[in-house]
């Protein structure tokens, strides 16, 4: 526990808030004897980045359980006690608090299975390597799971006038200008 007297914060010698990671385990508690309406904070400050925790009010006790964003990483936090009556604002001194480390393993390995987001890109760019093409009659699209091209039920003669396209590429303007060669048998189809 912290003690306030004359807005002097006292702490036991190696004050620590917790651990790393720590969620609703640990909590901040001070006693100051203030008169009523006083409200208090913590200003917390750690490698320049900064916090406010908000303290309970029961009698003298002020008190609040700490969060895991709160705990966020290990490592010493300054801390100073702000306190507000109507306009009056008073700040104690600043002290120093402990963060231990924590492993917290959960957050460290990746899945071993790969995410959603990984397995469709992994497929959009197998199908982006793999433009339809004229097959015997019909278009061939590329199976990602087979690896191969499959027949689909779409002749090639579909909604396309010339009998000569035998693939499909869509691109960007950039990268269509970029060609050093456009072939004639590859119906182009520019995005935007």
């Amino acid at each position: 526990m912290l003690y306030m007297e004359d807005w002097m914060v006292r702490t036991p010698d190696h004050y620590s808030l917790g651990f790393a990671g720590d969620h609703l385990a640990a909590c901040i508690e001070l006693s100051a004897p203030l008169p009523e309406g006083w409200d208090l904070k913590v200003d917390v400050e750690r490698e320049g980045k900064k916090n406010v925790i908000q303290l309970q009010r029961e009698g003298d006790l002020f008190s609040a359980r700490l969060t895991a964003e709160m705990l966020g990483e290990d490592g010493y936090y300054f801390l100073q006690i702000r306190g507000t009556n109507g306009d009056v604002v008073r700040h104690s001194n600043v002290f120093l608090a402990m963060v231990y480390h924590s492993i917290n393993a959960a957050e460290e390995f990746p899945p071993v299975l790969p995410s959603e987001f990984q397995q469709m890109e992994r497929r959009l760019t197998a199908l982006n390597q793999h433009p339809p093409k004229a097959g015997d009659g019909v278009w061939l699209v590329w199976n990602v799971d087979k690896e191969a091209y499959e027949p689909t039920d779409i002749p090639v003669s579909a909604g396309i006038a010339s009998q000569d396209v035998e693939a499909i590429r869509v691109m960007d303007r950039a990268e269509y200008d970029a060609l050093a060669q456009k072939d004639a048998r590859t119906l182009y189809l520019i995005r935007g």
